[in-house]
């Protein structure tokens, strides 16, 4: 009898046994994100993510060539059931990739992710506003993991040799004919009245870089590059983006925001474990180290993470600086938001160029925007 107790144990035993290593199996997720550059910081990350959670492991695909491009693949990839798990949508284009999945059932409500893990801990890593960008319809689809507004770079020696100081500028909203025209009639004159070289952007970025332009304005995602570029070439400063509505005025954020599509439970929860992860302190500081992002976690900015890189290196200290004016950066409605913008910049281009009267081309952009919002 005692060994028929003891060969029942020993079933028994190996049977738990078998389901705790069953249930230890490694979940393998697959991660989009965009700009193959960024790889920089992603896949330091993720090793050290890995790490920690050996039973997790990260699968990056190819990275998309920008955030346009990774929302066009997103949205073919949900109709042939081909997402990745884990996706890096850029804030301006959540809204409407939010939308597509939600109708879909391909994309997770991180509230109640989030809820669980206790007021404290919302508390001390993420603000309001921050979780203001990963919001659509009222729900949390998405965690911000990139946030940036873009900051003035410039060249201390030419600024000087001008005969200029840099000071906080006005700058006019295009919202309503008068201002809308006065925007545009002001974007001129940059060409027109100060001489700025009418180049795209890499080219304007270069020739900051080389020394021959003396403000450049850009992300900050690019302050760790253009800083080792410029090296020792010429004093290198950053500041606040100038508002004319100090009180009012916002900056749009751009960035990313994680977000979770798998319908897998073993996978969802690995891959909001991989998502706090990547929003907390420790992986927050390599962003920004690696490139000048505003991070998006409280406690990033203390001074066991980046106080004292921030003391050091005052240059990316900028952007945390008007973290306050950061608003979310919203797409149009109708699906139709990279075609917009990139219609808008064409007329803006045109008026620049002196091709277009201020005027005219600002009933020529609201004309097409309109246009282009009601197509489904």
């Amino acid at each position: 009898m005692r060994n028929i107790r003891t060969f029942l144990r020993s079933i028994a035993l190996a049977g738990a046994i078998g389901t705790s290593a069953a249930f230890a199996q490694p979940v393998t997720l697959d991660v989009l994100y965009a700009f193959p550059a960024f790889a920089k910081f992603h896949e330091p990350i993720a090793q050290e993510f890995m790490k920690r959670n050996p039973d997790i492991k990260i699968e990056f695909r190819a990275p998309a060539p920008t955030y346009d491009d990774g929302h066009q693949t997103m949205l073919r990839q949900a109709v042939t059931n081909q997402l990745p798990d884990v996706y890096y949508s850029g804030f301006h284009l959540l809204a409407e990739l939010a939308r597509t999945l939600a109708k879909r059932n391909q994309i997770v409500d991180l509230d109640p992710l989030l809820a669980a893990e206790g007021a404290q801990y919302r508390q001390k890593n993420y603000s309001d506003k921050i979780v203001a960008l990963g919001r659509v319809d009222s729900k949390l689809y998405g965690v911000p993991f990139n946030a940036s507004s873009p900051i003035m770079y410039y060249n201390v020696e030419l600024v000087k040799k001008a005969g200029g100081t840099v000071v906080e500028g006005d700058r006019v909203p295009l919202g309503g004919p008068d201002l809308g025209v006065r925007t545009l009639q002001r974007f001129r004159r940059f060409v027109s009245e100060d001489g700025m070289p009418l180049i795209d952007w890499d080219q304007s970025r270069q020739q900051f870089i080389a020394g021959k332009i003396g403000i450049f304005f850009d992300t900050p995602a690019r302050l760790r590059q253009v800083t080792d570029l410029i090296g020792a070439k010429f004093t290198l400063r950053t500041a606040i983006f100038p508002i004319d509505d100090k009180a009012k005025g916002g900056l749009p954020t751009g960035g990313n925001a994680a977000i979770i599509t798998t319908r897998d439970p073993k996978k969802q929860k690995a891959a909001w474990e991989f998502l706090k992860f990547v929003t907390g302190p420790e992986a927050q500081k390599i962003v920004v180290e690696t490139t000048g992002y505003l991070p998006t976690n409280l406690r990033a900015t203390g001074p066991e993470f980046l106080g004292q890189y921030y003391d050091k290196n005052p240059n990316f200290k900028t952007v945390a600086l008007q973290m306050d004016r950061s608003v979310p950066w919203q797409g149009y409605p109708g699906g139709n938001s990279v075609k917009t913008w990139r219609a808008q910049r064409e007329i803006i281009t045109a008026v620049m160029r002196g091709e277009l009267e201020p005027k005219a081309g600002y009933d020529r952009l609201m004309k097409e925007t309109a246009a282009l919002v009601k197509q489904p």
